[in-house]
């Protein structure tokens, strides 16, 4: 009788080490997915570098190159005009100065790349100017046309009061320029990076002598011989003058047709 009550017993204590080891054992199965879980949340708010886009902007299409910094683009079917970040091209289109060197080549430049395409607006941390000018960068083909114009020598870097993010990817573009001595570094003093004073140009002696002796756009106002460098340019000059109604301004003192012989 005895031996069948410690028989019971050890199979008692048998059966309930046996349903303990079963509950760890399920225990140890539902911890695994919960650090699975752990690790995916961290991955998701710190994201490898790489999938963060650098800069991100709007999509337009150019519609009207101004110049070879301002531009007109359709946002959202709204117009806007553009002016690009941190460059400078030079003036074509000034009211009160002259179409400077390589503007033209600047402009021509841009409509050739950008009318009619497809662009990325990224504006800057300010977005307007005290022209109600979008400030921004602008995409084509994965790069700024900021940078294209840098590394052609079209535009230097000026006006770095807004937005710097691209800087120093425009300063690279610009040296590559710089050390060629093309489009505006071609010319001594012409350009300066990083200011804000626009280019530096005068015409040589030689340009300011022929443009002093083309008196046809001042017809009107009294000349004499002093006024030009031979009679044959005096004489022509009063021909002109003749034909035009303003007389020979005395200038052909023995009526010969010659003017400024003596």
């Amino acid at each position: 009788m005895e031996k069948k009550i410690l028989a019971a017993l050890v199979g008692m204590i048998l059966f309930v080490l046996g349903t303990a080891g079963c509950d760890e054992a399920n225990d140890s199965a539902h911890e695994e997915p919960q650090t699975e879980e752990t690790f995916n949340e961290e991955s998701d708010i710190e994201p490898s570098h790489s999938e963060v886009p650098e800069l991100q902007g709007e999509e337009a299409t150019v519609t009207r190159v101004i110049d070879g910094d301002t531009l007109e683009v359709n946002m959202d079917g709204e117009k806007e005009e553009v002016r690009l970040l941190l460059v400078d091209t030079p003036e074509t289109k000034h009211p009160s100065e002259p179409v400077q060197p390589f503007g033209p080549e600047a402009s021509d430049f841009v409509n050739d790349q950008l009318e009619g395409k497809e662009v990325r607006i990224v504006p800057g941390t300010e977005k307007y100017d005290k022209y109600n000018r979008l400030l921004a960068y602008v995409y084509i083909d994965g790069e700024t046309i900021q940078e294209k114009l840098l590394r052609n020598g079209l535009a230097r870097t000026a006006y770095l009061y807004n937005d710097l993010r691209l800087l120093d990817d425009f300063h690279e573009a610009q040296q590559i320029a710089q050390d060629q001595g093309i489009g505006v570094w071609s010319i001594e003093g012409y350009a300066h990076a990083d200011h804000d004073h626009g280019y530096h140009y005068e015409e040589n002696s030689k340009d300011n002598e022929t443009d002093n002796h083309d008196h046809t756009q001042h017809m009107e106002d009294d000349h004499n011989c002093s006024d030009f460098s031979s009679a044959e340019e005096a004489t022509e000059f009063m021909e002109k003058s003749i034909e035009a109604g303003y007389g020979d301004h005395r200038l052909d003192g023995d009526g010969d047709g010659v003017a400024c012989e003596g």
